[in-house]
């Protein structure tokens, strides 16, 4: 399952960054929290079979402060994780209570199809 390889990517970042994250839903604790969006499209390696799926992610990082810092931090577990073409789009302020920033980053990453036979025989 490709969401599962996805939720284990980002459980690792965690661990590196100390910044929890969530699929799509938005945090309401602004100090620190990651949110991230994907689409998935499929990559054709030959002609008859498509086993690898590209994921391209959108990642939101709302911090209150030290924005430098956190840069480094979130730039640095994403490379490390093998995300590929990160992109740093941009900062906003939020105005909200208490003041955060908006930190957004895009980057895709390559995941295999399981192949289902595979597993089955794994679990048994």
């Amino acid at each position: 399952m490709i969401f599962e390889d996805i939720k284990n990517d980002f459980d690792l970042f965690e661990k590196e960054t100390d910044i929890p994250t969530t699929y799509l839903v938005k945090n309401t604790n602004y100090s620190i929290t990651g949110c991230y969006t994907y689409i998935t499209e499929e990559v054709e390696e030959n002609d008859d079979v498509v086993d690898c799926v590209r994921v391209n992610f959108l990642f939101n990082v709302y911090v209150s402060s030290k924005l430098l810092n956190s840069y480094d931090k979130i730039y640095k577990a994403l490379e490390k994780l093998n995300f590929y073409d990160i992109k740093f789009i941009g900062t906003v302020r939020e105005n909200i209570e208490p003041l955060c920033y908006n930190m957004a980053f895009s980057f895709y990453k390559l995941y295999y199809k399981k192949n289902e036979e595979n597993e089955e025989n794994e679990e048994n």
